[in-house]
């Protein structure tokens, strides 16, 4: 299995066929291949239609036989394909460039292999092109930017960003696209550079190029309106605060109030991070289900300020899901700096500052970037120690499969990042209270991987990323260069073994011995803490074209050789150091705990030497408690037959049964009576009925129903008194 082909993705036939519909003239970084739900999409610039492939089912079946698709718009694109989304449900795919954006209706998809429309090889797919007449007619206008907005509930809002600096809502509805709103996002540019399409702002770096989501906000009173409350009052005192213990208390702050929606929220917001070319960042609230117009707010404050010489060329923007917010701000020249969004306070300064700022555009900031880290990214290999001045424009992707970690592609290649803040943050806000949390925040510093490498420093020929996508099962990396290969690389992820709490003593939290790190971190973290330092070698994925001569290969195996001695086997070392001390602190244990063990299994022969003696004396005592309570009985028995004179309870007894037979004899007696009543009665109606029909005429309907019920009556008197009888029987057994 080839390290950079793991998906088995480069013999099959759909990207023999891309390889040789791929122009030569690529020569910037585009994003033109996307991976959703295990279904890979790319766009093909030969025949303009974008083809598919379900790379879960050529993964899982290692079958390269599986067939591709080829999903045909029923409108053209009439522009340069430069990047393809798709929503989280795979029914919608957009197709975007810079003069135009076309949304594909994608159809249900069916077994056997996981593809659309009964598995067709050519699928027609019902396009919408989204303001065509606009962004064709007009070239000075330039799309930036295409999402999907995180809260629409079937994945059908989508979110477009002009170079005019303007914001444009769709709606996929009923087969048709719905145009729900035109926000501008700063000053609408007006004039155009003389011989160029690109506005005067634009190229002063005033336009916004970016935007992302941030995690969603409840639209409630503010979590810190009391303490800026408190805060107002104690700036009368006009009291100085420096930087870091702003931040220290805005921490405090999200660490009281955590991240608990309370009764009151209304609503549910997400807000839209926006960045500029000067490096400035704004936040507009854009909700789907009220019609206000959103106000910009912005630019947010940074402390500490950005440097001059780098702000002029700010091109791609992430956000993290974490809370507080924390944002990846990347530059063309290589640098990427980590930013943590919090609430902000105006003091006096800021307020006046602020007044005399033109609020047409935007309104002030609620919140404020706080700068905790910056990262130089290595665009192209070098062989030498010379610094590389290239630029080029960086693209930030998410991984959603690990925490805190995204990747940057480039046209010199591919970029794995690092940003352990994020999981720290989450373990502070919802961990128990620790008043060295600031160390523990800062504590680690983010990583930088240099995974793939297309351009070397000293050459001026590029093989840039023209696609890339994160494939989640498992973990892989998949970017597509300008020369048609395809790299599939397996991401190891790192998941630490659980820590076994249950066997750590529960006052480990006052031990104050170099032990107490040890118990508390699993080892297995302690060391992916140390290895993962070590500076890793890209794979290099060269142009085709690139013929380098044998000095400049003996340069990069030197370089190479140079970066595993220095800069990666140190830390193997260290780590072997740390195993060692690990193992001797271990053997010391496993000595103290032999020699406790022993201790332990002597006093259990004792212990149980003792507990066999107390059996057999319980169960001698036993024995003799039962000779004595059979003796005791017989004691009683004997006593009670020598007593010449009756008890008193044996005195009631008879009592009871002298009153019990009087009671028998005088129900004997009623019985025998009742008897005789009966036989009387029937003799009676004997005679009665003798004498009736003797009689020629009958009696009269009114005597007749009074005898009858006369009889009725006595004879249900009879049937009760019997029912009685044969209960008092029962009780008295008689028969």
């Amino acid at each position: 299995m080839s390290l950079t082909d793991y998906l088995k993705l480069n013999k099959h036939k759909l990207f023999e066929n891309l390889r040789k519909s791929l122009p030569s003239s690529i020569i910037k970084t585009q994003n033109v291949l996307t991976v959703n739900d295990g279904v890979l999409f790319v766009w093909d610039f030969q025949d303009n239609c974008v083809l598919t492939l379900n790379i879960k089912a050529v993964h899982s079946r290692n079958d390269e036989s599986i067939p591709h698709q080829i999903l045909l718009p029923t409108s053209s694109s009439r522009f340069s394909v430069e990047l393809l989304r798709a929503n989280s449900t795979n029914t919608l795919l957009v197709v975007a460039g810079g003069s135009g954006v076309l949304v594909l209706e994608l159809p249900e998809r069916c077994p056997p292999y996981g593809n659309f429309s009964n598995n067709k090889e050519i699928v027609y797919c019902r396009s919408h092109s989204l303001d065509e007449h606009l962004l064709l007619s007009n070239p000075s206008i330039e799309v930036r930017q295409v999402r999907f907005h995180p809260a629409s509930p079937n994945q059908t809002h989508i979110m477009v960003l002009t170079s005019d600096n303007t914001m444009r809502f769709y709606n996929m509805e009923n087969s048709s696209a719905v145009a729900l709103g035109v926000y501008a996002v700063g000053k609408r540019p007006k004039g155009v550079m003389p011989g160029s399409k690109a506005f005067f702002l634009g190229l002063f770096g005033e336009t916004a190029i970016d935007f992302d989501f941030g995690p969603p906000e409840v639209d409630e009173p503010s979590l810190f309106d009391e303490e800026k409350e408190e805060d107002e009052e104690s700036s009368s005192n006009e009291y100085d605060r420096d930087e870091e213990s702003v931040i220290l208390r805005k921490f405090n702050e999200m660490k009281l109030h955590g991240t608990v929606i309370k009764e009151n929220a209304k609503n549910v917001h997400w807000p839209i991070f926006l960045l500029d070319g000067l490096g400035a960042v704004f936040v507009i609230t854009i909700d789907l289900k009220n019609d206000v117009t959103p106000r910009v707010r912005g630019p947010l404050p940074t402390w500490p300020a950005y440097d001059q010489s780098y702000t002029n060329d700010a091109c791609a923007l992430l956000c993290h899901t974490s809370t507080p917010p924390v944002l990846s701000v990347a530059t063309i020249n290589g640098t990427i700096s980590h930013s943590i969004v919090l609430p902000f306070d105006d003091d006096k300064e800021n307020k006046l500052r602020r007044r005399n700022r033109d609020l047409k555009y935007s309104d002030e900031p609620d919140r404020a970037m706080y700068t905790f880290e910056t990262l130089e990214l290595e665009l192209g290999l070098a062989t030498t120690n010379d610094l590389s001045d290239y630029c080029c424009p960086v693209f930030l992707h998410k991984d959603e499969s690990r925490v805190g970690h995204y990747f940057a592609s480039h046209e010199a290649g591919v970029h794995a990042i690092s940003v352990p803040v994020v999981e720290n943050m989450a373990q502070i806000l919802n961990g128990p209270d620790d008043e060295n949390f600031m160390e523990r925040l800062v504590n680690d510093s983010s990583t930088v991987d240099y995974v793939l490498c297309t351009k070397m420093a000293t050459s001026s020929k590029v093989n840039p990323v023209i696609g890339f996508s994160v494939y989640y099962n498992p973990t892989s990396m998949i970017a597509l260069l300008g020369k048609g290969q395809l790299v599939s690389m397996l991401l190891l992820s790192f998941t630490p073994l659980p820590c076994t709490y249950d066997l750590l003593p529960e006052d480990i939290e006052s031990f104050k011995s170099p032990l107490k790190k040890m118990l508390s971190e699993p080892f297995d973290m302690q060391i992916y803490k140390i290895l993962r330092q070590a500076t890793s070698q890209p794979i290099l994925k060269l142009s085709g074209t690139e013929n380098l001569s044998q000095q400049e290969c003996y340069e990069l195996l030197q370089r190479a050789t140079k970066v595993f001695k220095e800069e990666h086997f140190k830390y193997y070392e260290e780590a072997r150091e740390e195993i060692e001390k690990r193992v001797k602190v271990l053997k010391m244990l496993k000595n103290f705990q032999t020699t406790e063990l022993q201790k332990l299994m002597k006093e259990r022969q004792n212990l149980q030497a003792k507990a066999e003696n107390l059996a057999e004396k319980y169960e001698d005592i036993k024995d003799k408690q039962e000779l004595f309570k059979k003796r005791c009985e017989r004691l009683l028995i004997m006593a009670l037959k020598a007593k010449g004179e009756p008890s008193d309870a044996e005195l009631q007894f008879v009592d009871e049964l002298k009153s019990s037979q009087k009671k028998v004899e005088m129900f004997i007696t009623s019985i025998n009576k009742l008897k005789n009543q009966n036989k009387y009665q029937e003799v009676q109606m004997v005679n009665w009925h003798k004498e009736q029909n003797k009689k020629e005429t009958g009696l009269a309907s009114v005597q007749s129903q009074t005898i009858k019920a006369n009889l009725q009556d006595m004879t249900n008197q009879i049937s009760t008194m019997m029912n009685e009888i044969t209960e008092y029987k029962k009780k008295l057994g008689l028969k």
